[in-house]
């Protein structure tokens, strides 16, 4: 028997873009600046971030890979499912102390950063 959708629960899934033989993908989400907080660690798609970490992402560790961000579960923005992004398309390694001010906006001017899910596009260069 299959358990009812909990929509509290984490949903991790292995990620799609990902071809054996090139480095895993990992990231680190902070609930708070500077890398404080709640914490998510994972190699894989987050369908969905916790209930702990929807919506309260503030910070964000990138150690390998390239990964787009969604505002809502399940990989999607809007009705539409566009993606959030920064000027500079989606983040790859790095440090991001304060997502509100390394310019990773909504394409919506003004939108308070909001993320509920992720997911693994490709290998960093």
């Amino acid at each position: 028997m299959e358990k009812p959708f909990d929509p509290n629960a984490k949903r991790i899934l292995k990620p799609e873009n990902y071809t054996q033989g090139e480095p895993i993908p990992e990231i680190v989400v902070y609930s708070e600046e500077n890398f404080r907080g709640e914490e998510l660690r994972t190699n894989c798609d987050a369908d969905f971030v916790g209930e702990k970490l929807n919506n309260k992402i503030k910070s964000i560790v990138i150690i390998s890979g390239v990964w787009k961000f969604y505002r809502h579960a399940g990989f999607k923005h809007s009705n539409e499912g566009t993606q959030l992004i920064n000027s500079y398309g989606n983040l790859s390694v790095g440090y991001y102390p304060n997502l509100e001010s390394c310019e990773f906006k909504l394409k919506e001017k003004d939108e308070p950063i909001s993320i509920s899910s992720f997911q693994y596009i490709k290998p960093s260069k």
